[in-house]
């Protein structure tokens, strides 16, 4: 996976968590525009889909259980 910040992730993977844990799993990823850091999270969303989704949008659960599997095989460096 490329590298992103590890606040951007967060928030993607908090978002799709939400979705799922709120019976919208198999709806398409939303990303409100409110949001604080906004376009970072949606361009980090935009590479997901294009890396792991030939960039056509994911809907939650796709994107929940990419973001797992990435979280597990991750290291932070701590500074």
């Amino acid at each position: 996976m490329e590298s992103f910040d590890f606040e951007i992730l967060h928030k993607l993977y908090a978002t799709a968590k939400k979705a799922v844990y709120n019976k919208q799993a198999n709806e398409l990823v939303f990303i409100s525009k409110r949001r604080k850091n906004n376009d970072e999270v949606t361009v980090a969303y935009e590479t997901i889909c294009e890396l792991f989704n030939d960039g056509e949008p994911m809907i939650n659960k796709k994107l929940l259980d990419i973001l797992q599997r990435a979280r597990k095989n991750s290291k932070i460096p701590l500074k």
